[in-house]
């Protein structure tokens, strides 16, 4: 009903406008003049609805937002097209030229009071559909609240919390630059041949021996970092991690140090892969797997994928400088990596809670800063907005509250579905809810929702959920290399399929989670490729068109000689 009310009283404030501006042309004297202030009004604002009317169809057609605001549009559109139509004819017409035209006799006092009286009636049904809306918005994040409270981790024991011995590595690690400067650029390169190991095809075996792990220099450089080193495994080796949260919608204790490349975890993970390669240069094998365990034993804490798939590409690299002992290699095929798929649901409640926060103090804020920093005279494109920075009151008292009244119900459907499903998520915990990527991602792509989740957060999600499949295809590819080396170690040789790994050195052939398709292995002179194939073809696509096509994802290791 306040909606109706709305479009009603907004269609009669902008009629009313329309006449009042007639009635004032009609004293003229010249019939173009007459003509000239009505027409260019009903055009100015039949201008204003066809935007927002083609904003209505895009967000529909385009984004399949639940509402059906654009045939609402599109009816008052063409109301206000009849209507403004009707007015200007009636009361500029003339039979001849001595004629008076009737807008000439119109009350113009009266037209202009009851333009005024439909636009405060407007304003006061907005606000008031605004308000109610707002008191949603509060239920809902009640709500929310004891969902929270129910993903967040219980109280860790004083000696069991790795947050105060990872605080105390960190602090060592900042006491100096993260690397040599003399450093950084081998740094670079190795973080290039880091990435082309996980990704690349086919590689020369020469191409992995121009950086040099035995490089005194490493070694005297790591050992400046021992004790930092030696702190962080100790942190790993903890059974859990709560650092102190002020934001309630962090439940993943590390969340707020891990999302940049320049976090503090991002350079302590980067410091462990370091370590555990020129460890594997030097023979100290033992000591290169503790490395990963670390890394493993932070993504752990973290629920952090970056992490886990660091962990896994530098055991890659070990396992091409070294031959790690058989009891190092199954204590690595032990460890547990995340359930990324089973989780999903609550990764996405939590990602759905802190984006409609965007509702909350601060929205107008961002949101006009973002839309108006691009203008070149204002002379601040791409700068950060700062501390304590407000939106200008017009914005926060008429684009906001038409915002939140016209799209807040989308959202809000968004927030309480992602509630359902993750309380839902919360007393099934152990049940696998996804079977693999491209059910989870069709899941995703089925859901409705407003204008932040259709235009932000499903793209965002869907990204994420990618990303996380990705990296549990390349554990399962790790794990299938350490069988790999255990059976060579046992029999001498490496197996001629996958298959005769199990069930002496794997329970069961693992599967890649983004299709439930077989993983798949091919010999090469001097190599061993673990690889999938998710487009039907007979090798990987490593550069696909991401439109059609996935990316396959290979793990390279050599294949040592006898």
């Amino acid at each position: 009903m306040g909606y109706a009310l709305m479009w009603i009283e907004g269609l009669a404030a902008m009629l009313f406008l329309v006449a009042l501006t007639a009635a004032c042309s009609a004293r003229w004297s010249r019939r173009r003049r007459q003509l000239a202030l009505p027409l260019a009004t009903a055009f100015a604002i039949l201008i204003v609805a066809l935007l927002v009317t083609h904003a209505a169809g895009w967000a529909k057609f385009y984004f399949h937002l639940p509402h059906n605001w654009f045939y609402y549009t599109l009816f008052w559109t063409v109301l206000f097209f009849v209507g403004s139509g009707i007015i200007v004819r009636r009361g500029l017409k003339r039979r001849d030229e001595e004629d008076t035209p009737p807008a000439r006799f119109w009350p113009r006092v009266r037209l202009f009071s009851a333009s005024l009286a439909a636009l405060i009636l407007f304003a006061i049904t907005l606000s008031n559909l605004d308000l109610a809306l707002q008191l949603q918005l509060a239920e809902a994040r009640a709500e929310a609240g004891s969902v929270l409270s129910a993903l967040t981790p219980p109280p860790v024991p004083e000696k069991d919390n790795a947050a105060p011995l990872y605080d105390e590595a960190f602090a060592m690690l900042s006491q100096r630059d993260p690397f040599p400067s003399s450093r950084e650029q081998r740094i670079e390169t190795w973080r290039k041949k880091h990435w082309q190991q996980a990704h690349k095809w086919d590689l020369p075996d020469s191409s992995f021996e121009e950086f040099d792990w035995r490089d005194p220099a490493w070694k005297m450089y790591l050992d400046s970092r021992a004790k930092a080193l030696s702190m962080l495994r100790r942190a790993a080796s903890k059974p859990a991690c709560r650092f102190p949260q002020s934001d309630p919608l962090i439940f993943f204790d590390g969340a707020s140090r891990r999302y940049s490349p320049d976090s503090d975890f991002a350079q302590a993970s980067q410091l462990l892969a370091l370590d555990a390669c020129v460890r594997a240069a030097r023979g100290e094998t033992h000591a290169a797997v503790e490395d990963i365990v670390a890394l493993l034993g932070m993504a752990r804490h973290t629920s952090d994928a970056a992490i886990e798939k660091e962990a896994w590409e530098t055991l890659a690299e070990v396992l091409r400088l070294s031959e790690p002992k058989a009891d190092d290699l199954s204590r690595l095929s032990r460890i547990e990596g995340e359930p990324y798929l089973r989780d999903f649901r609550k990764v996405e409640a939590s990602f759905v809670l802190r984006s409609l926060l965007l509702f909350s103090t601060g929205f107008s804020a961002r949101w006009y800063w973002d839309m108006t920093k691009e203008l070149s005279f204002l002379n601040r494109k791409g700068h950060p907005m700062p501390e304590g920075y407000e939106a200008p009151y017009w914005f926060e008292s008429t684009v906001v509250p038409l915002w939140r009244v016209f799209l807040g119900p989308d959202e809000l459907l968004v927030l309480r579905r992602s509630l359902k499903a993750c309380q839902e998520s919360l007393r099934r915990p152990e049940t696998q809810i996804f079977a693999d990527w491209h059910e989870l991602s069709q899941s995703l792509r089925d859901q409705e929702g407003g204008w932040i989740y259709m235009g932000s957060m499903q793209t965002r999600l869907q990204s994420n959920a990618r990303w996380v499949c990705d990296v549990a295809t390349l554990r399962r590819l790790a794990r299938l290399a350490l069988a790999l080396r255990m059976y060579d170690a046992k029999q001498g040789k490496y197996p001629e399929k996958l298959d005769d790994l199990t069930p002496d050195f794997l329970d069961h052939s693992p599967i890649d989670p983004w299709d439930s398709g077989p993983l798949h292995m091919k010999r090469t002179e001097g190599s061993v490729l673990l690889f999938t194939l998710r487009n039907g073809t007979e090798k990987p696509i490593l550069s696909p068109d991401f439109s059609t096509q996935p990316r396959d994802i290979v793990f390279r290791m050599e294949m040592k000689k006898h």
